[in-house]
C-alpha cells in the first residue's frame, strides 16, 4: 500500500479555536461510521481474516530476517481479533508450516495483564524454556530469569495497550477517556486532502488522526514507536532451519541503542455492518514500508464473549 499523507500544518490557531475545530471533526467522522447512538452502544468487536507479515526491506537472510513473523520471518495465516472495550484483547495467528503441523500463537490483554500462548505443535511452551538466544544452556540466575520476564510482559502489555487504543481510535474515532483532542492542520497528497488530529492519551501516548476531508471517515493513524535495544526472539538451531519444536522465544540483547520509528496504521475498503462503516483491508508500515496486511473475512459488532475468553487458560 503506498499512500501516503504529507502532512502540511495550517497557520496555528489558538487553542479553543483548535479544541473547537477538533471537537466538530470528530463529530463527523462519528456521524460518518455509522452515528453517535450506534457508536455508543458498541462494546466489543471480533473480525476474522487472513494476515501477512512481511520481512524489514533491509532484511537479509541473517538473523534481521528471522526475527519476523510468529517462527521469525516472512509469516501468513488466519488472523482472529477480538477487542472488549475497554481494555481487553486477545489475538490468534494460525499458522501451517510448509510440511509441518499447524499452530496457533495467542496474545491476550486483560486490563493492565498480558499474555502468551500456543496451541497445536507448539502448545505447552512458554517463554524461556531454559535455553539461551542461540539454544545453548540457559546459565541466568532464577532471580534475573524473573526479572526478564516481567520485562517481557511490561513490555508487550505496553505495546497491546497501545495498538488496542489505537485500534479504538481508528475504527471508532474513539480517543478513550481522558484523552486530549486537538486540531493540527489540514494534510494533502496526490490522493486528496485529509483533516488532522492530534491525540494524546490520558498515560500520555501520542498520535494523529487522519480524516477524509470530504467523507471525514478515519484513513489512518500515526505514532512514533520506540523499538527497544533487548528483542525478544525465537532461537535458531545452528543449521539454520525455523521448526515449531524450536525453543521458544527468549530476550537477547542488542548492541544498537533504541530508536525511534514512525508508524502507519492505514484503513480502506468500509463496508456497512450492522450500521457500522467498518475496513476491510488495514495495513501497518514502519517508516513507510508496509509490514503487515490484514485482509477482513468477517466483522462481528458487540459478539457474546465469555469472561475467560481474555484470561489465559
Amino acid at each position: 500500500m503506498t499512500f501516503l499523507l504529507l502532512l502540511a500544518l495550517a497557520s496555528a490557531d489558538p487553542p479553543p479555536a483548535a479544541d473547537a475545530r477538533a471537537s466538530t471533526l470528530r463529530a463527523q467522522a462519528r456521524d460518518a461510521l455509522g452515528g453517535e447512538s450506534a457508536l455508543a452502544s458498541v462494546h466489543g468487536l471480533s473480525l476474522q481474516g487472513h494476515f501477512h507479515r512481511l520481512p524489514p526491506p533491509d532484511g537479509g537472510a541473517g538473523d534481521a530476517a528471522r526475527a519476523r513473523g510468529p517462527l521469525g520471518r516472512d509469516a501468513a495465516g488466519d488472523l482472529d481479533l477480538d477487542l472488549a472495550l475497554p481494555d481487553k484483547m486477545r489475538r490468534e495467528e494460525s499458522v501451517s508450516m510448509a510440511g509441518g503441523p499447524s499452530f496457533t500463537m495467542i496474545m491476550g490483554l486483560s486490563g493492565a495483564h498480558a499474555w502468551m500462548g500456543t496451541e497445536g505443535a507448539a502448545a505447552g511452551r512458554g517463554f524461556g524454556g531454559g535455553r539461551g538466544p542461540r539454544g545453548e544452556a540457559d546459565t541466568r540466575s532464577p532471580a534475573d530469569g524473573k526479572a526478564m520476564e516481567e520485562e517481557r510482559r511490561g513490555a508487550m502489555g505496553r505495546r497491546l495497550q497501545g495498538d488496542l487504543a489505537r485500534l479504538r481510535l481508528a475504527l471508532l474515532a474513539d480517543p478513550g477517556d481522558g484523552a486530549s483532542v486537538t486540531y493540527a492542520g489540514p494534510a494533502e497528497s496526490p490522493d486528496g486532502r485529509a483533516d488532522v488530529l492530534d491525540v494524546t492519551s490520558a498515560s500520555g501516548t501520542r498520535a494523529r488522526l487522519f480524516l477524509d476531508a470530504t467523507t471525514h471517515v478515519p484513513l489512518m493513524v500515526t505514532y512514533q514507536e520506540t523499538m527497544p535495544a533487548r528483542r525478544f526472539r525465537r532461537p535458531m538451531p545452528a543449521d539454520g532451519v525455523d521448526r515449531p519444536e524450536t525453543p521458544a522465544p527468549v530476550a537477547s540483547p542488542s548492541d544498537a541503542a533504541p530508536r525511534t520509528v514512525e508508524v502507519t496504521l492505514y484503513l480502506s475498503d468500509r463496508r456497512a455492518v450492522d450500521g457500522l462503516q467498518l475496513p476491510y483491508h488495514v495495513s501497518r508500515a514502519v517508516n513507510g514500508n508496509v509490514v503487515e496486511e490484514w485482509d477482513v473475512t468477517r466483522w462481528r459488532v458487540n459478539p457474546a464473549f465469555k469472561p475467560e475468553r481474555f484470561e489465559k487458560q
